[in-house]
């Protein structure tokens, strides 16, 4: 199993089409990022936070994925440095990265989790640059 973290926006086509691959930018190839960390993803890549009322979710997308389909790489943030992010799986393991054939993926689940009271909100685009800063004070 790996996860990925995406948006309500995101959800749709996601159910019509499967996950695709698609040009990130400065890149000029097609990838999926996935990790084999829950934490990690929710962390990191699930955006934006869904309200309702008061509280505060995220989602992300359960996935299979097909043995050696993938190239595993470090944390580029120096996330998982952070001992309560992922005790369990290497850093040097906790992301994978899939080239554009969407044969080797397999969307199996949504999970839908309530974030605490306390967890920093932040926007996608900031994730990356203040997610470790803002996860230090949990």
């Amino acid at each position: 199993l790996a996860w990925h973290g995406t948006g309500l926006h995101n959800i749709e086509g996601i159910a019509r089409w499967g996950l695709q691959a698609r040009v990130p930018f400065a890149c000029n190839e097609s990838k999926i990022f996935l990790s084999p960390s829950f934490r990690y993803t929710f962390s990191l890549y699930s955006t934006l936070d869904l309200l309702v009322q008061k509280s505060r979710f995220r989602l992300v997308v359960e996935t299979r994925v097909r043995p050696d389909s993938f190239r595993e790489h470090g944390d580029p943030y120096q996330f998982c440095s952070l001992p309560c992010v992922e005790p369990c799986i290497p850093e040097e393991q906790m992301e994978w990265e899939l080239r554009s054939n969407e044969e080797d993926i397999q969307v199996v689940g949504l999970v839908l989790k309530q974030l605490c009271p306390y967890h920093p909100t932040l926007r996608h685009d900031s994730i990356q640059r203040h997610g470790r800063k803002a996860l230090m004070h949990l």
